[in-house]
């Protein structure tokens, strides 16, 4: 463990689980998603995501990446579509050793986490964030909250079009994969309010890459 060192501990629960129905089905979404972001988000996590209770999951993310949790956010969020989730995000040291899986460990980055992720289920919130400094958490938290707001209204096309234009060079090659016309895809687009998130999410990055100390204005 590096004296000084901080990371970023992030805290979800599924909101609302004891009104699930099938609640074997959504535990097992619940490690399947936390697996894809172990996957996909390799050279950020510190420690491994993983579930520690029937409803509640947690990982921890290096501090000099700590704006790829918007990304973790928005795929465990669409992981466990149609169910909800609640974040608690902390930036702080730690005071036991590094675990390859986020179990076992202490300090002020999970104090923050588990402090947030309360304060966020108190408060009806998607997420609160802790540690980036005053002005920063309150503005990520602010910012988050709207993105996930609008994220969970997506409807499933919608969301489908957005992956495509998100990981095609353009419209028009987002639309052939999609079979549909590139009109029909910008009316996706503008429906679902997708400009007005990208120029949101990257807002939300640039805060969380300053107030880390971070370089670039995107972890993704």
């Amino acid at each position: 463990m590096n004296e000084g060192q901080k990371y970023v501990a992030v805290k979800i629960d599924l909101r609302s689980s004891r009104r699930i129905s099938d609640r074997a089905e959504a535990q097992e979404r619940l490690f399947a998603t936390m697996r894809a972001l172990n996957e996909e988000f390799a050279d950020a996590v510190q420690s491994r995501f993983i579930v520690t209770h029937g409803d509640e999951a947690q990982g921890l993310l290096r501090a000099d990446m700590a704006s790829s949790v918007v990304r973790v956010m928005e795929r465990a969020v669409d992981g466990m579509r149609p169910q909800m989730l609640r974040f608690g995000i902390g930036l702080g040291t730690l005071a036991t050793p590094i675990q390859p899986d986020a179990i076992g460990m202490d300090g002020e980055a999970w104090y923050r986490a588990s402090e947030k992720i309360a304060d966020a289920a108190r408060e009806r919130k998607f997420v609160l964030f802790s540690g980036f400094g005053e002005e920063a958490d309150n503005q990520s938290s602010a910012m988050a909250n709207l993105l996930l707001y609008l994220r969970y209204r997506w409807t499933d096309d919608q969301q489908r079009v957005i992956e495509l234009v998100e990981a095609c060079p353009t419209q028009a090659v987002a639309a052939e994969r999609l079979g549909i016309s590139q009109a029909a895809v910008s009316k996706s687009l503008r429906i679902s309010g997708w400009r007005f998130y990208s120029d949101g999410q990257d807002a939300l990055v640039r805060i969380l890459n300053s107030a880390s100390g971070a370089s670039g204005d995107r972890s993704f």
